[in-house]
């Protein structure tokens, strides 16, 4: 846990129990001490009542009450701490909401316990930086005096310019950045100079300095003398000198590390898998660049200025005489390499635990020291405890024959540079995972930016062309038709459109593949290029084509089947109807006609079977209106009914809808029998509704009513004995209901 000694407490805000009881288990494996709270209020509350809290752990959405970033706000303006806000919120203007908060951090949710603790540490280093910067502007702010060497030797742009922004003084970290010598720039504007390449950054200078009187960490691009453009990031504050205000700048060359940064978005955008570790490497690595040099110039040299300046610099720093003896070692040097002051003085330069394999590939070269160079060396030095730790180092000869050597921790930054190259094999292993799919990415303007072996062994194959990074995919395929396909799907990928294409290609070996387009956006919703996961699909094709003629062969066979059974139920209900004519019985001959009804009713439920895309489910709004149409118009006295149907959208099973149609027809049957006197208008209404999966059924008429000796115990027909058996079948119950008319209430669950 960043070496501390003592445990940290860090203050969990989370209002979701579960995520809660996860985070701080996490935190406790990280070796942190945790203390929770479920709301926004109760947090400020803790976080300004108890001084021993180091870190807030901060969600945004907070359930009731304030949110995360309003409780934020309020611990801020009481006390310094650092906040890292744990969210599931990734949209840009939530981002942009909480930097203007603090910018100590911002975490996604399930992002992994890895990105998690390093999001946490960086956030505690980067507290303890700002801090110890802070220490050293106030010390630099409380003395009128400056220490010359360590403003020459800085390898930072420092310069000093009057409040109208005439340069007093700069250095030669200045001279390096921008390419201006002294002679170029003193008494000059910026202006004049067209120094600035963005004129905006020059107005967040100017109202930073006018509303606080410093800025820090603007980042900046600059035009070099030669017309090049560097990225910097620039601090300045207003100083006095001889009583009268100036402006002292501190500028760091930034533009690898940029350059770096886009780099790793490139392969970030590659692999979405690996995205949120290689962010946070990104972010370790600039918290470790963004440490500052504290110096500053005056007419003077000064022992008390060199001391402050000395001792509370971040970067370690060695003097040593002509001949390579230490003479003075800063605090920062002494815990870069973890040894006391003591044993670095009167000790050679050479003498100093540098690893072998360091010294091999950087040596000493004081023969460029004594010709007035600036020499820079990477090294590693080995602590007291057997462990390394990675060092750039800065040295020059003072013109008084003695050298300044200016040691910065880098170990973190080669830690990241180590994890960002595991991180690229990563993302080729992924793409050579999948030994029968091709994956490629390119740029918009069609030039590989990656692919996989088995891309690489099908444009061989297929055209003959041996691609390589940078190559153009469209003008490495030789086959028209393919290359014209090909560049049109990858157009509608760079212009947003993810799809999938299923393809046939060409002359070489006339397979299908199914494709997977998908554009590459960049952090700025900027489309910079598109990929392409192919898998071949000919085997799957050809038995799509086989299914596809086998359900068509299936639909002939089942219209074939469903014409011969509407035939056979047809011809039932023909020879019933027959038996019917020839019979002389009243009783026989109704039963036949009623007989037939039923057969009818079937044969519409299963017309409307056939014809759904569903044979087990069916609405009832379909099936119902032509049913009831059906069986009144086989009565002669129809054209004096008027029907009533309030039918509502729902789906019942055939299990249910068979027997329902049959009670339906039954119960319809009975009343255009009995309810109307010949040539007596009458209305019929039937509804259906459906609430809370009960089904409610009503058959109502104005006829004459059905007497009250008749119920469906006491029937002395067939059809109300048939209705309430069908309704005990489906698990429902039926009422009669007499009321200006007769109505049957059946009511029933699915």
């Amino acid at each position: 846990m960043n070496g501390d000694k003592e445990t940290k407490i860090v203050l969990l805000v989370e209002d979701e129990a579960i995520i809660s009881i996860i985070a701080a288990k996490a935190l406790k494996r990280f070796g942190y001490d945790v203390i929770s709270a479920k709301s926004g209020e109760k947090a400020v509350e803790l976080a300004i009542a108890n001084k021993t809290i180091n870190l807030v752990l901060m969600d945004i959405n907070l359930g009731d009450g304030i949110d995360g970033t309003e409780a934020a706000r309020q611990i801020l303006a009481v006390r310094e701490i650092p906040i890292v806000f744990h969210t599931s919120h990734s949209e840009r203007e939530m981002v942009e909401k909480v930097r203007g908060i603090t910018r100590y951090g911002y975490v996604i949710k399930n992002s992994g316990d890895f990105v998690l603790n390093s999001s946490i540490e960086m956030a505690f280093d980067l507290f303890n930086a700002n801090r110890s910067t802070e220490k050293i502007m106030n010390a630099m702010r409380e003395s009128e005096e400056k220490y010359r060497a360590a403003f020459t030797t800085s390898p930072d742009s420092i310069n000093i310019n009057a409040m109208d922004g005439r340069y007093i003084e700069i250095n030669d970290g200045f001279t390096k950045l921008t390419g201006f010598t002294r002679d170029d720039v003193i008494g000059l504007l910026s202006t004049e100079l067209n120094i600035w390449a963005r004129p905006q950054d020059r107005e967040k200078l100017v109202d930073g300095l006018t509303e606080n009187g410093f800025v820090e960490n603007l980042e900046s691009l600059f035009r070099c003398k030669d017309g090049s453009l560097k990225t910097a990031l620039m601090s300045a504050r207003i100083i006095n000198i001889k009583n009268e205000p100036h402006i002292l700048s501190i500028t760091r060359d930034i533009s690898e590390r940029k350059q770096y940064e886009e780099n790793l978005k490139t392969k970030n955008e590659e692999l979405e898998a690996v995205n949120e570790e290689i962010n946070a490497a990104m972010e370790e690595m600039e918290a470790t660049n963004e440490e500052l040099i504290a110096t500053t110039e005056n007419l003077e040299k000064s022992e008390s200025r060199y001391r402050v300046l000395l001792d509370l610099a971040v970067d370690g720093i060695l003097l040593g005489t002509h001949e390579g003896i230490i003479i003075d070692a800063n605090e920062s040097i002494c815990r870069i390499a973890d040894m006391p002051k003591e044993s670095f003085i009167d000790k050679h330069i050479t003498m100093l635990p540098f690893t072998p394999s360091s010294l091999e590939k950087s040596p000493f070269r004081f023969d460029l020291l004594q010709k007035g160079e600036t020499v820079i060396n990477e090294r590693a030095l080995i602590r007291p405890d057997g462990s390394e730790v990675a060092v750039e180092m800065y040295t020059k000869m003072m013109p008084d024959g003695t050298y300044q050597s200016i040691y910065r921790d880098i170990t973190l930054r080669k830690q990241a540079e180590e994890k960002l190259g595991k991180y690229q094999l990563l993302l080729q292993s992924c793409l050579e995972s999948p030994k029968d799919m091709s994956i490629l990415s390119i740029d918009k303007k069609y030039q590989y930016l990656n692919f996989n072996t088995f891309h690489k062994n099908i444009m061989s194959k297929a055209y003959g062309a041996d691609i390589a990074i940078g190559m153009n995919l469209i003008n490495s395929i030789t086959n028209t038709d393919d290359r014209k396909r090909i560049k049109t799907s990858f157009d509608r990928a760079l212009a947003g459109d993810s799809h999938i294409a299923i393809e046939e290609y060409g002359n070489a070996f006339h397979k299908y593949y199914e494709t997977r387009y998908n554009p590459i956006v960049n952090d700025k919703n900027e489309i910079i290029g598109a990929t392409a996961f192919s898998a071949n699909v000919t085997e799957r094709k050809l038995y799509e084509e086989k299914i596809i003629k086998l359900l068509a062969e299936k639909e002939l066979i089942l219209k074939e089947v469903h014409h011969r059974i509407k035939n056979n139920m047809n011809t039932i209900i023909s020879l019933l109807t027959l038996q019917a004519d020839n019979l002389e019985d009243p009783i026989a001959v109704r039963a036949l006609e009623n007989t037939g009804s039923r057969v009818n009713s079937m044969m519409i439920l299963y017309d409307k079977l056939y014809r759904s895309a569903d044979f087990t489910n069916i609405s009832i709004k379909e099936y119902l209106p032509s049913l009831i149409d059906e069986i009144v118009s086989n009565f002669s006295g129809s054209k004096f009914v008027k029907v009533e149907k309030k039918i509502d959208d729902f789906v019942l099973d055939i299990k249910k809808l068979q027997p329902l149609g049959i009670i339906i027809n039954e119960l319809l049957t009975n009343i255009m029998k009995y309810a109307f006197n010949d040539e007596t208008n009458g209305t019929i209404t039937v509804s259906a509704t459906l609430a809370d999966n009960h089904v409610s059924l009503v058959i109502k008429d104005n006829g004459i009513g059905l007497p009250e000796s008749i119920d469906f115990k006491n029937s002395t027909g067939f059809g109300l004995d048939l209705v309430l058996m069908l309704t005990e079948q489906i698990g429902g119950k039926i009422k009669i209901e007499r009321n200006a008319g007769t109505s049957f209430a059946l009511e029933f669950d699915v």
